[in-house]
């Protein structure tokens, strides 16, 4: 089992063209549940031009293993959690081939979704950890950023720069 959930295999994955007219908005909410931050990142991949985002759903890795163990000790009316990877490219794709034959610089960063499920209700998607490329603005600078692996329908990547992660609400 992969200790990261960037790094994990993913299943059930699906592509999509993220080129107008595609709502990056009305996508959030139809399949992801209302989240600001996650709508600052669909901003973010559209000032780059993303074209491709590839959903994959992470089933095994420790810390996400580890958080729900820690959860069930904490909510007892915890039930599960449901873990989505986000993954974010300037070229168009819609296949496994496809995003094996993009060059690695076409990759955007990805972001790490997970919905924690209880009794009592669902709560809104959180971003458990995202890595986005630096923005074109000429003003942007991140010095030092360090280099993430994230892995895409098998194949790893590598985006620069910081690790963001929404922190829980209670």
């Amino acid at each position: 089992m992969e200790l990261f959930a960037r790094a994990a295999p993913g299943s059930e994955v699906r592509f999509l063209n993220l080129e107008r007219p595609f709502s990056n908005f009305e996508f959030i909410e139809k399949e992801l549940g209302e989240s600001g931050p996650l709508r600052r990142i669909f901003s973010q991949i559209r000032q780059h031009d993303g074209k491709t985002l590839v959903i994959e759903r992470i089933n095994q890795a420790r810390e996400i293993v580890e958080e729900d163990e820690d959860l069930k000790s904490l909510k007892s009316d915890f039930i599960k959690s449901e873990v989505l990877r986000l993954s974010f490219f300037k070229r168009k794709a819609q296949s496994e081939k496809d995003l094996q034959d993009l060059p690695a610089e076409e990759f955007l960063g990805y972001a790490i979704i997970k919905k924690n499920n209880f009794d009592s209700n669902s709560m809104e998607p959180k971003i458990f950890e995202s890595v986005i490329k630096k923005s074109r603005h000429a003003n942007n600078c991140i010095p030092g950023a360090p280099l993430w692996k994230c892995r895409v329908c098998g194949r790893l990547f590598e985006i620069e720069g910081y690790l963001y992660a929404q922190q829980n609400r209670k």
